[in-house]
């Protein structure tokens, strides 16, 4: 292989990476904001005994219903009820 074959290949694998990375950080960063939302929210309205209904926090803050049920359940500080449907924090 030529060196400017290499060179290309290389140039070409760091903008993939560089691209995956950027992707990555941005989804990182949009879902750590909407989890402080929900935090925030839960911290700021104890609820029934620190609990919440998804609906309520999605109407609360004003996030997609599927983004907030995401969210609740990819979270560590976010725990759900044993036995209904109900999430408080940790």
């Amino acid at each position: 292989m030529s060196l400017e074959m290499i060179v290309a290949i290389a140039v070409i694998g760091m903008l993939v990476f560089v691209i995956g990375l950027k992707i990555w950080l941005g989804k990182l960063f949009a879902f750590k904001m909407n989890e402080g939302q929900i935090l925030c929210h839960m911290q700021d309205n104890p609820g029934n005994a620190g609990f919440h209904t998804l609906e309520a926090i999605a109407e609360a803050t004003q996030l997609e219903l599927h983004l907030v049920t995401q969210i609740c359940q990819q979270s560590t500080q976010i725990a759900k009820h044993a036995e209904r449907d109900l999430w408080r924090i940790k």
